[in-house]
This record gives C-alpha cells, structure tokens and sequence, in this order.
C-alpha cells in the first residue's frame, strides 16, 4: 500500500464508500506512513517535494562549479558522498511518533 492509496481510501472513508471496519483499517495502516497524519500530508509532501528541488537544483550548479574549478570530478564525488552521509544522520536524529492504536472493541 503506498501513499496515495492510502489518501485515495481515506476520502472514500470520509465519503462513506468503505465500512467502518475498514475505514479503522486505513487509519491505522495510512497513520504508519506520515509522521504528522493525513491531514497535513499534502503539505508534507509538498515541502519534501520543493526541498528536493532545490537540492537537485544546487547539487548541479556546485558540481558544474568544483568542476570548472579543478577540472576534475574528485571534488564532487566525494562532496556528494560527504553530503549524504550528513543527510543520513540527520535523518537518524528524527524520532518516529507512532499513532496510537485504535482500541480493542
């Protein structure tokens, strides 16, 4: 089950298309895919989304940069590789928050 079947079930929910045990189910699957819930994940989203843009974005203009500096693609390698271990252990510094179970009926 990915995200967007995940938001796509929960509007049904919302509709009503779904039972109610189903729509307990899709809460509690969908809840484990985003930190903050479904109600801001589109927004979540979006930031992930411009963050990596922008990241793209530098991570060419800096390239073609130590490049032309050195003529040689060292320098870039190993800034890349520098920069993803950094952004590794960033994000093993976020603590998870899992959402409560639903109660037993």
């Amino acid at each position: 089950m990915n995200l967007l079947s995940c938001a796509r079930d929960h509007k049904a929910a919302q509709i009503g298309r779904l039972r109610s045990t189903s729509q307990s189910w899709k809460r509690f699957t969908c809840g484990r895919f985003s930190v903050s819930g479904l109600r801001v994940m589109g927004l979540a989203m979006g930031l992930i989304s411009a963050g990596h843009a922008v990241g793209a974005a530098a991570g060419a203009f800096l390239g073609g940069y130590l490049f032309d500096i050195s003529l040689r693609y060292d320098w870039v390698w190993t800034s890349s590789v520098v920069l993803s271990g950094l952004a590794g252990f960033i994000v093993s510094l976020l603590g998870v928050r899992r959402a409560p179970l639903p109660a037993a009926a």
